[in-house]
């Protein structure tokens, strides 16, 4: 029998989701393979479909990825599809999210402007 986490799913309006923690049950979340992507926050990761842009799936969020370095230019990731948010232990196991983690994610939704740097 496998675990069951709590993570966030986020297409529209975020919700709270169970699932069992399996590769398979988070590649059925995105419709394909999972790609894991920084947004701040050294325990936290955005999961979503690794080719869900070249797939042509509706877009859901776009991170701006600020740089101190004012002379560069800022890169961007383009998050296509059903995106969930997760949380990992020490080792980089994923695990369930706390009720913070949970928080600090719907504070990131709501925020109008996606810039990394800002967090």
């Amino acid at each position: 029998m496998c675990e069951t986490f709590y993570y966030l799913l986020f297409y529209c309006e975020a919700k709270e989701i169970v699932v069992e923690n399996t590769l398979d049950e988070f590649q059925k979340l995105v419709g394909g393979d999972i790609e894991m992507v920084y947004f701040g926050f050294d325990n936290l990761r955005i999961v979503c479909n690794e080719v869900g842009l070249i797939k042509h799936l509706p877009v859901n969020m776009r991170l701006v990825h600020a740089l101190k370095d004012k002379k560069m230019l800022p890169t961007y990731d383009v998050l296509c599809g059903d995106i969930f948010f997760a949380a990992f232990d020490k080792e980089g196991n994923f695990r369930s999210m706390t009720d913070r983690e949970i928080f600090i994610c719907l504070q990131f939704i709501e925020c109008g402007v996606r810039t990394l740097h800002d967090w």
